[in-house]
This record gives structure tokens, sequence and C-alpha cells, in this order.
């Protein structure tokens, strides 16, 4: 669950830094 977690932060921060 931790490492879901994770993976959705790192996406949604990999996201912001591309727009």
């Amino acid at each position: 669950l931790v490492f879901c977690f994770f993976s959705y932060v790192v996406s949604f921060l990999f996201f912001f830094i591309c727009s």
C-alpha cells in the first residue's frame, strides 16, 4: 500500500513538473 501511495505521489510530481 505504501509503495502504491509513493508511486502515486511520484507520478503526480512528475506530471506537475512536466506541466
